[in-house]
């Protein structure tokens, strides 16, 4: 676990810097149809980033179903750094029958929030855009209870 995963367990938004508006701060990715959209900074909130690598799709899976239900903002990305250049349209073409999903190839938004490889990382903006909460699996029961407390509260998340 990196330093920057206890500042965000406490609720705390990013650090000034990595929050301010303008161009440092902003994070664009193609979806796997080529269309561009602007992760962060988060459109009005609550949004819930779900960012996952291949090894944690199915755990982002079960997290999906339940985020559909909801009223927040959904915003899928996969981490695909790890993904060889030569082997990219393929894993491209691998996304064409899902819904609209962000494809990090250079693990950008991973450098921005911080990511927990081989786990579906959920990223939880209040309405003010300010990252609230960052969960995965590997963090423990005591996580887990205080994240659905928080799904619950802000996006009305039956789970």
């Amino acid at each position: 676990m990196t330093s920057i995963f206890p500042m965000l367990l406490t609720g705390i938004a990013l650090s000034s810097s990595a929050a301010a508006p303008g161009a440092a701060s902003r994070v664009v990715l193609e979806d796997q149809f080529g269309r561009e959209a602007v992760v962060l900074p988060v459109p009005a909130g609550p949004v819930v980033v779900l960012y996952s690598d291949r090894t944690g799709a199915r755990e982002a899976g079960a997290w999906l179903s339940a985020l559909e239900t909801g009223v927040c903002v959904l915003i899928e990305v996969a981490q695909l750094a790890e993904v060889p250049a030569i082997a990219r349209p393929f894993v491209r073409r691998s996304f064409r029958n899902s819904s609209a999903v962000l494809l990090d190839w250079r693990g950008r938004l991973a450098e921005r929030l911080g990511f927990e490889p081989g786990r579906a990382n959920l990223y939880l903006f209040d309405r003010a855009g300010r990252l609230s909460r960052h969960y995965h699996a590997g963090l423990g029961g005591t996580a887990l209870h205080e994240f659905i407390a928080d799904l619950r509260a802000h996006c009305n998340v039956a789970i």
